[in-house]
């Protein structure tokens, strides 16, 4: 339920108080409690914590034989080892969650899903494709209904970064309407994410800023800790004022300097073209500037203005 609502810092709040009398407890409760602990901070703020957790909770079911959480625990793990960065680990992680996903009789869907996200960063679009069309049959077979919006989803970013814009919106926009009847928070934000880019990419400002917001609004908005920075990244390029620009690009940058996750390489691109486009606009000095105070600034603080500038786009008078 945390996770679905994007309720994480609440969900860690729990967890936390859990284990800080250090509590023994029997394997199944532990795993339990560390799958959530683990895949909640994975996903939020600490993906160097939250592998820690839950490679704990691997070897406890393990321990128990317990397929199917087994191959739910392995998932969970390979998602936070991409989120660091360790693609290669990742990888076979995420296969060995497949094998045992599929003796569970549960379908690999999810296990096939993340290694196609894998593949996305590494930037192997069409492994990534093939991927995900065998994880959205495997989740049709299963008529697992939150497996099929998953790879959707990640086929719909596949058509993004391959430049097909069309079918990028229909596919994202599909998986949208799934995870709004699912009730799924924060796989709505990530898609209206993505269709903003799809957005921009077409020279939409209106519609791009329409999509941003959705995503920066949402409750589940702050979900990923990283995600805001990658909003305000994004919101730097359509906005009209270039030094409210450069204080969100200082804000993201800053962010990720400090940050545990390996931003993927289409972030860090896309953040390399927005320097330049300020820098064009506003001259090295000005640029830094802005930079520099942005680095500083409250990521709340950064987020309303962002927001601002964003509803001005979209009212016409920005």
């Amino acid at each position: 339920l945390w996770y679905a609502a994007g309720l994480h810092r609440e969900g860690i709040q729990w967890c936390e108080e859990l284990f800080a009398p250090e509590p023994v407890l029997p394997d199944t409760i532990r795993a339990g409690a560390l799958h959530t602990y683990g895949t909640l901070l994975g996903s939020w703020k600490r993906p160097d914590k939250g592998a820690v957790i839950l490679a704990e909770q691997v070897e406890i079911r393990r321990r128990l034989g317990d397929t199917a959480r087994l191959a739910a625990a392995l998932n969970n793990l390979g998602n936070v080892q991409q989120e660091l960065g360790d693609y290669e680990t990742a990888e076979a992680t995420l296969a060995e969650a497949g094998v045992h996903f599929r003796a569970a009789g549960a379908g690999a869907a999810l296990a096939l899903t993340g290694l196609a996200d894998g593949c996305l960063y590494a930037g192997n679009h069409e492994r990534a494709r093939a991927l995900c069309e065998e994880a959205l049959e495997d989740a049709r077979q299963a008529r697992n209904v939150y497996g099929q919006a998953l790879a959707t989803s990640s086929l719909g970013r596949c058509a993004l970064q391959g430049g097909d814009l069309q079918e990028a919106r229909t596919l994202l926009e599909q998986a949208r309407a799934t995870f709004e009847d699912l009730q799924v928070t924060p796989g709505g934000a990530w898609t209206d994410f993505f269709l903003a880019l799809g957005e921009r990419a077409a020279g939409s400002p209106r519609d791009t800023a329409r999509r941003l917001q959705l995503a920066w609004e949402t409750p589940a908005g702050h979900f990923y800790d990283d995600a805001q920075h990658w909003l305000m990244q994004v919101a730097a390029r359509v906005i009209a004022d270039p030094h409210a620009a450069a204080m969100l690009l200082g804000c993201a940058s800053a962010r990720y300097a400090t940050s545990a996750v390996v931003q993927p390489p289409f972030i860090l691109a896309d953040l390399r073209d927005t320097r330049a486009g300020l820098c064009a606009s506003l001259g090295d000095e000005t640029l830094e500037r802005g930079r520099r105070a942005g680095a500083v600034l409250e990521p709340a603080d950064a987020s309303r203005l962002g927001i601002a500038a964003l509803r001005a786009i979209e009212s016409g008078q920005g």
